[in-house]
């Protein structure tokens, strides 16, 4: 278990191989002085280098609940042509 890697190390690797750019953040905030943990908020973003469209955005967020709390999407070249004409 101790050579299992996290899910940005994966992705980072995957952004390195297929010649993309990662753009990753993670902030840590404490929930109490009572019972001290911690829940963080983190974002990964790949951007193709070629033309710097989207092709991955997740978000996560451990203290929000329901629909806010996670979002991951793939994007292909057709769905964002769709989204920019769209919406």
């Amino acid at each position: 278990m101790e050579n299992e890697k996290s899910a940005i190390e994966i992705l980072k690797e995957f952004a390195d191989k297929s010649n993309r750019k990662i753009e990753h953040y993670r902030k840590d905030y404490p929930v109490s002085n009572f019972r001290p943990r911690f829940l963080y908020r983190s974002y990964a973003i790949i951007q193709n280098s070629s033309d710097n469209t989207v092709s991955f955005i997740c978000y996560s967020d451990s203290k929000a609940f329901g629909d806010n709390a996670f979002f991951s999407e793939f994007f292909s070249q057709y769905q964002l042509i769709f989204h920019q004409k769209y919406i």
